[in-house]
């Protein structure tokens, strides 16, 4: 009976090691930095961010409009900025320079604010500062020389998360 106890309470300590080293290697290779996406998965790209993009009249470039949610888990703040990836549009000649931002905006998902088309409360126009464990509801503006050819399909472009310091 004293040995059935034994290798039990080994079992039990082993899985428990296991589970504890998996956890601690998980929280290691986690991105510091990184977009929430639907599932409350984290990633530092999104392929199809929540948003639009238009020609504007007026000023007769490309606008594009994201939403997104970033979160900072890491014990030390950091100054951040994002990347919009033009070279599908580009292809078909719908814009013929990159995305430049040209705004980023906070918001709060108790404030309709956002879902009645302004975009919150204006925190820079090409990086942010992320406190530590801090997580904000943003909006990014960005803009694009019209390249000649129309595109209807009104999708934001991939954005990606780049960590400047």
């Amino acid at each position: 009976m004293k040995v059935k106890t034994k290798l039990f309470l080994s079992a039990i300590a082993i899985v428990a090691v296991t589970l504890t080293f998996f956890y601690i290697i998980k929280m290691i290779f986690r991105p510091k930095v990184a977009f929430i996406e639907d599932d409350n998965k984290l990633v530092t790209k999104i392929e199809s961010p929540t948003g639009h993009i238009y020609y504007d009249t007026t000023s007769e470039n490309i606008n594009a409009r994201l939403v997104v949610i970033v979160i900072n888990n890491d014990n030390k703040m950091h100054r951040v900025t994002f990347i919009l990836d033009s070279n599908e549009y580009k292809q078909y000649n719908f814009i013929n320079s990159d995305f430049k931002l040209s705004g980023i905006y906070e918001w709060y998902p108790e404030d309709l604010s956002n879902d009645e088309g302004t975009d919150g409360r204006f925190i820079g126009e090409r990086e942010i500062v992320l406190q530590v464990n801090e997580k904000k509801y943003l909006t990014i503006r960005a803009i694009a020389n019209f390249g000649g050819v129309k595109d209807y399909r009104r999708v934001g472009p991939p954005v990606e998360l780049k960590i400047l310091e």
